[in-house]
């Protein structure tokens, strides 16, 4: 991202891979030139062209690490804009780590970030920097200015109403690519008295399980909050996230418990950016730990799949689809079993087994609370695949001198073996089996029982193929008998007793929103690399790199479309007027229903210079016309002032009330507001209005803020000293104070920083400089 504001374009990636593919006459590189973008393929024979035939580089298919350079890691120390010293050495450290399932489009690719700091750095390390499926990126990065890690695919963690900067560097712990599955172990240690562990559990073109360990160095008061930001028409419903972002669906389903949020937070391409919070808030003594468990998924829109998850118990959970269940235990659920030393074990079942459950794999006493989740067939073909990550024992079937990890498909005879160092890895196969591991050969003994020593590195196992392992069956079994545990059997933190409402209010009426466009096309193309059109509709205004342009003299006619008939209030052009030759001298708007058949409506009154809006040394000049009716296309001829001039808009934005729409209610605080000794409710709304109850719901007063801008928090004190509470409000770049009788007393604009507006986030009252008189404190997205 940084100064490149797409989220699909590659930037000058396909001329610097093209130098360097031809520097090297490498036809992997050359490949991914072309894949990068057409203009790097120089094929008639420009400078840097490669006579080699482009072949994929199918090394980069599956786990592929790149590692931290020291002169990155150096750089934390003396040239990084938030100076810290690496708490991991150097060996331990990662720049990237890619999850790649092919290269075709409908492959599916996932980057974690490894480095939190550097030259434009956000505080991203051990953050999803992007999750794409089918061509469409569906969890992403985006921002500029806003660097902390609750604008990243990442984890928040505040001790005892604290935060501190994320650390610079992730540690690599394993990164293992088996056959049809892989697993990732990254971490973060010393974060704020706390070491968080991502483990990333990849079913090649399946499914990410996703858990988040937030392991306490010190004991404290926790709250940890773990982001996602997904690109699409959201919602969310009983802890599952749907997001539609057209041809593709994603799907993030939370397994935890964890409260979830979500909001949006801006939009691009005409389909918003937005933030799902999963928070809790735990008191941890030093060694205990929280876990977020996610699952995450994508398919075709009109394909959309199936999956589901369980928490079966701590550490061990189920996923269902229709190919079969997969049953996973990892942490303490891995602790658990008897005779296993390792990280995370996966067992998989066709879907004739039917379901898993249970909390404790090997458990031996069934918890009877909840409803069973259904039998499990003890088939031996049923259960397809044993994978085993970072073990060094599994019963009498693995034993090894260092951590591996293995899958292995018994009855089909094959297998991996992935070695982080050269190890003596002793394996139970089928008694007098010939075997062969990569390039050795080897025959196991009467007992089943063969001896490999391994090179480090990624093994391919052949051998005869025999039933699955009793002793997993037995465990599938026995699983199968227990149930999952309720919502009371949570994790720590998450139960709370059940509240009667003593009453409710009706809210506030919905104001007119700017409405998402369908699809919109112009009469003239414009001009190089400002543009397409689809840019004055993306929601983006700050900038030249979001606008259109056309050439000099032309006069173009915009032509956009809603997807249903809506009630349009008014239209606002962001028009750009720097330069004099950006001059528009008349600005005509047409409405239609049926797309200028013969319903031909033209909007009388011209538009009328509203003020400005500046972004930096940008700046915005707003031009609107009231509208009051109901449409579904409309179109914008707009002629240059002088035949030197261009048409040169940021954003044209359609106001109106979306049907059905409500007005969500973003603060409260309570406060007595006439000195009767008993509190008032005091609300605030995203349409910027403020309103005071009585304690048993009436309105006393109702406050509107003229910009109408949402009013992000509250609260109340006696600020002047008359013995009723006044009303601090945070806004967009405000912030304001209501009096008691439901007036604006004044307002203030936090000073703003590097440009962008500082938009008040979160007030209070306080005695700051110990004079018994109430000072108002805030703090700003800024």
């Amino acid at each position: 991202f940084g100064d490149h504001p797409s989220l699909k374009a590659a930037a000058g990636i396909p001329a610097a891979l093209q130098m360097v593919g031809w520097y090297h006459k490498d036809p992997e590189l050359v490949w991914a030139a072309r894949l990068a973008g057409r203009d790097s393929w120089f094929p008639m024979g420009q400078d840097y062209s490669v006579a080699a035939m482009p072949q994929p580089p199918l090394s980069h298919v599956g786990v592929t690490v790149s590692r931290l350079p020291r002169l990155c890691y150096d750089y934390v120390q003396r040239g990084s804009q938030y100076r810290a010293t690496p708490n991991l050495p150097l060996e331990q450290t990662f720049d990237k780590l890619a999850i790649r399932g092919g290269w075709e489009r409908a492959d599916e690719y996932m980057l974690l970030d490894g480095f939190g700091r550097g030259n434009h750095m956000h505080f991203d390390a051990n953050a999803i920097v992007s999750f794409a499926k089918g061509g469409e990126p569906l969890l992403v990065d985006g921002e500029y200015i806003k660097n902390s890690p609750k604008y990243h695919n990442s984890l928040v963690i505040i001790r005892n109403g604290q935060a501190e900067f994320a650390p610079a560097v992730t540690g690599l712990g394993r990164a293992d690519q088996l056959d049809t599955t892989a697993f990732t172990r990254t971490w973060l240690t010393q974060y704020n008295g706390a070491e968080w562990t991502r483990h990333i559990v990849w079913r090649r073109n399946d499914y990410f399980l996703v858990m988040d360990e937030v392991r306490a160095l010190e004991a404290g008061d926790y709250t940890l909050r773990c982001c996602w930001r997904p690109w699409g028409e959201a919602s969310l419903k009983d802890g599952v996230l749907t997001v539609a972002h057209p041809p593709m669906q994603l799907a993030i389903a939370n397994a935890d418990g964890a409260a979830s949020r979500l909001e949006t937070l801006k939009v691009v391409d005409r389909l918003p950016i937005s933030r799902l919070s999963q928070q809790v808030s735990v008191s941890l003594k030093k060694g205990e730990a929280y876990r977020f468990v996610n699952l995450v998924h994508a398919g075709p829109q009109e394909r959309p799949r199936e999956v589901a998850i369980q928490r079966l118990g701590e550490g061990l959970v189920a996923v269902q689809r229709k190919e079969g269940r997969d049953l996973v235990a990892f942490g303490p659920g891995v602790r658990s079993l008897p005779g296993l030393e390792a990280e995370m074990v996966l067992l998989t079942t066709s879907a004739k087994a039917g379901s898993l459950g249970g909390p404790n794999l090997f458990g031996s006493s069934p918890q009877q609370v909840g409803a069973s989740v259904g039998p499990l067939a003890s088939d031996h073909a049923a259960i397809g695949r044993l994978v085993v990550a970072g073990g060094k024992s599994l019963g009498d079937v693995l034993k090894a001198a260092a951590p591996v990890s293995l899958e292995l498909a018994p009855t089909a005879g094959t297998g991996v073996l992935a070695v982080s160092t050269d190890a003596e890895v002793t394996l139970r196969l089928k008694p007098n089996s010939a075997v062969t591991c990569g390039s050795l050969s080897a025959t196991a003994d009467g007992t089943g029982l063969v001896a490999l020593k391994l090179a480090a590195g990624r093994h391919a196992l052949k051998f005869d193929a025999f039933p699955m392992y009793l002793s997993v069956t037995e465990a599938v079994s026995q699983a199968a008998k227990l149930v999952a545990p309720s919502g009371s059997q949570a994790q720590k933190g998450l139960t709370a007793p059940a509240l009667k409402p003593g009453w409710q209010h009706a809210g506030f009426d919905p104001l007119p929103e700017v409405l998402p466009v369908a699809s919109v096309k112009a009469s003239a193309p414009h001009s190089g690399r400002y543009g397409p059109v689809e840019k004055i509709f993306d929601g983006e205004c700050s900038g030249s790199t979001v606008s259109v342009m056309w050439e000099p003299g032309v006069t173009p006619v915009v032509i956009a479309e809603l997807a249903e008939a809506q009630e349009i209030k008014s239209i606002v052009l962001r028009e750009w007027h720097m330069n004099p030759n950006w001059d528009i001298g008349d600005r005509k708007l047409e409405l239609s229903s049926d797309g200028f058949k013969q319903d031909v409506r033209a909007v009388p009154g011209p538009f009328a210079n509203v003020g400005q809006q500046r972004f930096g040394g940008n700046i915005n000049t707003l031009f609107e016309a009231k509208v009051g009716q109901k449409a579904r296309q409309l179109r914008l001829t707009l002629t240059p002032a002088r035949p030197e001039c261009t048409v040169y808009l940021a954003e044209v934005e359609l106001h109106g009330v979306r049907p059905g729409a409500i007005t969500r209610i973003t603060a409260c605080a309570t406060g007595d507001l006439n000195a009767d000794g008993k509190p008032e409710v005091v609300i605030g709304s995203a349409s910027g209005g403020i309103r005071a109850l009585t304690a048993d719901g009436k309105p006393l007063w109702t406050f509107a803020s003229d910009d109408r801008a949402a009013i992000n928090c509250l609260a109340c004190a006696d600020v002047d000293g008359d013995g009723k509470a006044e009303v601090m409000y945070g806004a967009a770049g405000r912030l304001g104070l209501v009096g008691s009788d439901g007036k604006e007393r004044w307002r203030a604009e936090p000073p703003k920083f590097r440009g962008i507006t500082s938009d008040v986030m979160t007030v209070f009252p306080a005695d700051v400089n110990g004079d018994r008189k109430t000072e108002i404190v805030c703090g700003c997205a800024s």
